[in-house]
């Protein structure tokens, strides 16, 4: 059997052509942070409207909010028991595996693994120097 359909398929994803497959994930959550005065995460608004532009939302299962003034709320637990430092991150569940949370913090990096889709430069780059004056302010 050829696998050139299959590689088809592929290539007409990357291209939007067709909504993207996911490589291993079955379950796919965003985690974005509401702070403390009860504003939204900026980088995390970013990440949203890039996910949107890609055509990735419908991949995504859920989205869990991670609010600073609940150390309670599910992000923050998620955040605690990975040690996640920074917003938005990903928890990605594979079914075969669902006692074992992949977490990704770099959104570029979830699409190339799990939605097998590749970033441009020019993404990358906004994506980190985001989250470089996020640290600095």
């Amino acid at each position: 059997m050829s696998l050139a359909p299959l590689r088809m398929l592929r290539a007409a994803s990357r291209l939007q052509f067709l909504p993207a497959e996911r490589s291993f994930a079955t379950k796919v959550a965003f985690v974005k942070k509401i702070y403390s005065d009860g504003s939204t995460c900026q980088k995390c608004d970013f990440v949203w409207k890039q996910i949107q532009k890609d055509n990735l939302v419908d991949k995504i299962d859920r989205t869990i909010v991670a609010d600073e003034r609940d150390p309670s709320s599910e992000g923050i637990v998620l955040a605690q028991k990975h040690k996640v430092q920074r917003a938005p991150f990903f928890v990605v569940v594979d079914d075969a595996k669902p006692e074992e949370e992949k977490i990704y913090d770099v959104y570029f990096k979830l699409k190339k693994d799990v939605f097998d889709q590749e970033s441009g430069e020019k993404e990358k780059n906004e994506e980190i120097i985001r989250g470089m004056m996020k640290q600095v302010f």
